[in-house]
Parts: C-alpha cells; structure tokens; sequence
C-alpha cells in the first residue's frame, strides 16, 4: 500500500505526524507550510502519477485560522475539494481526512473543524480526528496533558509522531475497504498553470536540497498575460514569499490587488514556496487574466493569507509567482469515497493507543532512562 499527503505546515513539520508515516509506508509528502487546500492542486499531477493507494489530507488547521480572520472564500476551499475528489477517483485513489489539533479551544469547537467532519460524512470519506484522538491519548497517558494545553498552533513534535503512529494503525486497518465513485451534479476541475514557461527571460529556477521550481519573476509595472479560457475563473496562485514584496494586480472581468509583501520575506537566494487562494473568484470573459506587479502599497488591496503584511515605503516591488490556479464547473462530476465514513480514532484500541505512545521518549522519560541506564551499568 502506498500513501501520499497534501497539506500544510504541520505536516511538514520536522520529525512530526509525517515521520511514521515515511517510515512504515515511504510516504511521499507534498505539502507545503503557510498555505492551503490549493497545495493539492499544485502537486495533483505528481501526488497522482501511481494509481490506487491512499491520500492523507491535512488542511483544516489553516482553513480555521483563516476563516475566524474572515479571509477564507469557501466556495473556492471546496472547489478545490471537489477536484480532489474527482482527480481522485480517475486514479482510485482515497483521501483520508486528518484534522490536526491546534489553538486549543478556538480549534476544538471551530467552524472549519466540523465542516471538515461533515465533507467526511457527505463523501464517505475515513476521518481521523485529531482532537477525539488526542482527548483519547490524554485520558490512557495523562501524564502527558503537561505536552498540549494550551496548545499554539502546532501541537509539539513527540505527541505528533504518537499522533502519526496511530495514523499508521488506522490506516492499515482500512485494508481493501471498498470503494465506490458516486456522480455529483456540480463538481469543478481546477488546474495550475505554469508561469515560467510564459515568462521568457523573466523566468528563473530556485532549488534548494530537496526540490526545484521554476517562477515567472516580475518587476515594478512588468506584466504577465495568461490564457485562462473564457469560462474558467481565477482563484488563487502560487509564489515565492523569499523575495516577494509587491502588490499582485490580476485583471479579468474586475481588478484584484493582492499584498504579497510578508514576514518571511528575506533570503533571496532560495525560496519558500506558498499557495494561496484569492477572497473571491475572477472571472474573465476574454478567456485571459493579466497579472501585473504594482508597487508594495496600493491602495485597495488586500490580504488573502494572515503571513502577508504591507511593506514599508522603501521596498522595492518585485514579485516570484509558480502557477495560477483556475477553475471550471464540471457537471456530473464522479467523486470518490466509501459506502460511509469510518471514524479512525474511535476504532483503535486503548492497548494500540498505549503501544504508539510507548515508542515515543518524552524529554523527563529521557532522563529517566539515562538514569536508569547508568544505574544498571553500576
């Protein structure tokens, strides 16, 4: 069985939930930190290229951060869902949905939290609640509560991999499960399109030790055209926060301005790659969108990611951007699923929980050990 995950910065956290995952299964990771359910979007091609297998998708964290900020469009979250789910279904491969616990509380009881659980139930989907499986964790080990609460954002690094190796568990459990593709009358196909390809000599290849991109790299006024069709619409993009410190114009059927300046802005001799979704979708009746970089404060423009900020009066506009993301309705669209959604959490034992807690050293048991140790070498 092979796996595969898309999501966002707790799954690339070091040596987190993904690292029992990569070691039981050779889980590839396509997830990247500061963004949301568009990463999907902008890997499907790689994510998809082995048919059958399972996709662990981590998104919910960062849809509720943004949603009580009141940047997240919805509509475009769950387009990009329904794409999954279609692009999904071509290839039989099943997306389990893990929500990771953060912001302890807000988190616990929040809007994007259940909407998660109720896509899960809709489409038949596994669901592997964190919050149910940390409670879980809390009530057998109580001892390790001292880990989680309050909780920032991320969870710490040991309860994540504990968290990961009762993923594992649970997912080995779903052995053969049967699957079944179901039609939905409105679905919609989303696609990235690559920018460096149109950019000519303004193209330019950031690498670092584990990936390569190319970006479409813009200065002050300089504009990029891009065939989007006349019934897509625009509804997100790609870019390298490292150096990006402009403002975004799109043009279509209305002008957005987007504020790309934020505070990873620093070294430009690499990249730190995000996807981001647009406040609202950008239709374009031409079948063309024009991104133009404009100067680091425009008067009108917006946020679409709580990372972005205003830049101060000596910045110098220029902007790196990988992919625009572009949507189309699909009408009787097959997506994937289960006959019904199984709880994860609620299906592993209090002997299976304990056991994945075992194998995890907490820093007072590393103490405790080396103590131990000594005291038996005496």
């Amino acid at each position: 069985m092979h796996v595969n995950i898309s999501g966002t910065s707790n799954a690339v956290m070091r040596a987190g939930y993904t690292l029992p995952l990569k070691e039981r299964f050779g889980a590839g990771n396509y997830s990247i930190g500061v963004s949301y359910n568009c990463v999907f979007t902008m890997h499907q091609d790689e994510i998809l290229k082995q048919p059958g297998g399972l996709l662990v998708i981590d998104f919910a964290a960062n849809d509720e951060m943004t949603w009580r900020s009141g940047i997240l469009n919805v509509d475009i979250a769950d387009s990009h869902f329904l794409n999954m789910l279609a692009r999904c279904a071509e290839q039989d491969v099943l997306p389990i949905v893990l929500i990771m616990p953060s912001t302890w509380g807000e988190g616990r009881h929040g809007a994007m939290r259940q909407r998660h659980r109720d896509l899960a139930e809709e489409f038949g989907l596994p669901l592997f609640d964190g919050f149910e499986y940390i409670e879980r964790l809390y009530e057998l080990c109580p001892e390790l509560e001292r880990f989680g609460k309050p909780w920032d954002y991320h969870i710490q690094a040991p309860l994540a991999r504990v968290l990961g190796r009762s993923l594992c568990r649970a997912l080995e459990s779903l052995g053969e499960a049967r699957r079944r593709i179901r039609t939905v009358p409105e679905g919609w196909r989303v696609d990235a399109l690559r920018l460096a390809g149109l950019a000519g000599e303004k193209a330019i290849l950031r690498m670092n030790s584990l990936a390569r991109f190319n970006f479409a790299r813009l200065g002050e006024t300089e504009t990029l055209r891009v065939e989007t069709g006349p019934d897509a619409e625009t509804v997100g993009f790609a870019l390298n926060m490292n150096v990006s410190t402009a403002t975004l114009e799109l043009m279509g059927d209305e002008r957005q301005l987007i504020i790309l300046n934020n505070q990873y802005v620093g070294n430009p001799s690499t990249f730190r790659l995000a996807a981001w979704h647009l406040r609202r979708p950008l239709p374009s009746a031409s079948g063309f969108v024009d991104l133009t970089c404009r100067g680091p404060r425009c008067d009108g423009s917006v946020i679409v990611c709580e990372a972005a900020r205003p830049a101060g009066p000596e910045a110098v506009a220029v902007m790196e951007l990988e992919s625009l993301f572009v949507r189309r309705r699909q009408r009787d669209a097959g997506v994937i699923g289960l006959d019904r959604s199984i709880d994860l959490v609620s299906a592993l034992s209090p002997a299976d929980i304990r056991a994945d807690k075992s194998t995890e050293l907490f820093p007072d048991e590393d103490v405790t050990a080396a103590v131990a140790s000594l005291a038996s070498e005496k």
